[in-house]
């Protein structure tokens, strides 16, 4: 299991347990709780054993969260905070691009739902859902941030560990009186086994 999963799998859990005591604390429904513990488990064990790539399982986790979140609402606005999670997870496994695609695949789920169930503007509902989007949309960035200066770290390892191995071999062949022909190495070493050994004709 790479980075990555292990991120998205701790975010999913540390949302959940926000969730979960902020609404058994307060006057907020568990009712979406349970949706949430739900798709947290199976988009956990869909990383777990590595069934889907980490940005197909966020896009699903997106969609599924924003369905939660607008079918039964309020009694699952418990459901709303969860919708930033996706886009985090979506930063840190694909960047700025996983990031549009997972925020517009909730808003499209959550707007297509509440026109097909309900069909009329809602403030409360146009509230919870932009505050969350947007939240969503800063911890994206965020974790687009995180991922370029992960792969970029690596990036300057690997360039610092080849360039170490080139002043090695650069030393090394100013030793060589032929430096790293190997031909002239050939015949250098088969000259010193003759003069070593008595080859017979």
């Amino acid at each position: 299991m790479n980075d990555v999963r292990r991120v998205a799998i701790a975010a999913r859990v540390f949302t959940l347990a926000v969730i979960a005591s902020t609404a058994l604390i307060g006057d907020v429904a568990v009712d979406g709780v349970w949706f949430i513990a739900g798709i947290v488990v199976v988009a956990s064990v869909l990383s777990l054993a590595q069934l889907l790539p980490e940005p197909a399982i966020a896009v699903l986790e997106a969609v599924a969260t924003a369905a939660v979140a607008v079918t039964a609402f309020p009694l699952h606005e418990a459901a709303f905070p969860y919708l930033a999670t996706p886009v985090l997870i979506g930063g840190i496994a694909g960047g700025f691009r996983l990031v549009a695609l997972t925020l517009a695949a909730e808003a499209v789920t959550m707007g297509g739902l509440w026109w097909i169930l309900v069909g009329s503007y809602d403030s409360d509902m146009a509230a919870s859902a932009v505050t969350w989007l947007i939240t969503g949309l800063g911890l994206g960035l965020l974790g687009t941030f995180t991922r370029h200066n992960v792969t970029r770290s690596g990036t300057d390892a690997s360039y610092r560990s080849a360039l170490d191995l080139i002043k090695q071999l650069h030393a090394l062949s100013g030793r060589l009186t032929s430096g790293l022909d190997p031909v002239d190495i050939a015949n250098q070493a088969m000259a010193v086994v003759a003069e070593e050994l008595v080859i017979r004709q």
